[in-house]
Order: structure tokens, then sequence, then C-alpha cells
């Protein structure tokens, strides 16, 4: 069984309690590793409701955000096609999705270590 997601409130509330509790800690600021991600825009998508929460489930399986996996399965879609127009033989199944799974992870680990420097700040200077 799975854990019912957060709210936008309680997430944002979340998120205000915990700059609020470190507002006169010094900031630490860490340069982002790696390349710049890539410019994207927003583009809206009209899915069924009846496949709304079986798209929930898979993306909770998955442990990432139902967002996250339509807008990986986009591209995957759009790169096999590519691929299939180009004449270039198809990738490995699925390394693709791994790859864009695997950086969510990351992204996600990134945030947990944030989140645990400013506790750690917090601590230090409480």
């Amino acid at each position: 069984m799975h854990e019912r997601a957060k709210t936008i409130e309680e997430v944002l509330a979340e998120a205000a309690e915990d700059s609020e509790a470190g507002r006169d800690l010094p900031a630490n600021y860490v340069r982002a590793r790696g390349a710049p991600k890539e410019a994207s825009k927003v583009y809206s998508l009209r899915v069924p409701e009846k496949l709304l929460e079986e798209l929930r489930q898979l993306a909770a399986a998955e442990g990432v955000e139902p967002s996250a996996l339509m807008r990986r399965w986009v591209i995957e879609r759009i790169e096999e096609e590519r691929d299939r127009r180009d004449g270039r033989a198809a990738p490995v199944p699925d390394i693709r999705g791994k790859l864009h799974q695997a950086r969510e992870l990351l992204d996600e680990v990134r945030r947990a270590e944030e989140r645990i420097l400013r506790e750690e700040r917090r601590a230090a200077a409480g």
C-alpha cells in the first residue's frame, strides 16, 4: 500500500516552514554539478479520467510523479520514432526509460541532501 500524495498546500507549508526555520542561518550555496538542463516548455495534455488512477499507480510503483512518467513516455516515443524514421537500430528496450528514471532519482537524492544540510545548519545554530 502506498502513502497518500501530499497536497500542494502541504508541500508549500513544509517548504515555508523549512525556509523560515533556517532564515537566519548563513546561506551555504553550492554550484550545480554537471551540464545545465536543456530548456523546456510546458505543454498541456488531456488524459481520460478513467486512466488517471492507473497512471498514478504506475508512477507510484516506479517512485516518480505521474507527470514525470508521462514526460518520460513521450520523450521515449519521440526518440523511437526518430530512430525508426532515420533507419537507426532501436536501443536496448527501456534503456532510455531507465536513464530518465535514474535522473529523477538523482534529483530526489540532491533535494534530500539539501534538506539534510539545512537541518544540520539549524542544529548547529541552535
